[in-house]
């Protein structure tokens, strides 16, 4: 196999739950991280309308309900545009799954 070429990102998402089950969760934070450690993103995304915020998480988040009031408005609001030529390498990968 071929050696990757850079560069190099990591994209972390921290969620909130929208209710008791495991997978009932929206994200609520989104950050990006170049490959020396430098912050390129982040954001701040409210839950979709019409969920409600049962546990903001954060003893595992970080993330309060102050933090939710100053931001974009919904996830599905972003503009998205597709960036071609990146490795992404997820880190905590114990923890996380993919």
């Amino acid at each position: 196999m071929p050696a990757l070429q850079g560069p190099y990102y990591s994209i972390d998402v921290e969620c909130v739950a929208t209710g008791t089950g495991h997978n009932a969760r929206a994200i609520a934070q989104i950050g990006l991280v170049d490959a020396n450690g430098r912050c390129v993103l982040n954001l701040f995304v409210k839950p979709p309308a019409g969920s409600t915020v049962a546990s903001y998480l954060t003893p595992l988040t970080g993330i309060t309900a102050e933090m939710l009031t100053q931001c974009v408005p919904r996830l599905a609001s972003l503009p998205v545009r597709t960036v071609q030529s990146r490795v992404h390498v997820p880190w905590a990968t114990e923890t996380h799954w993919w």
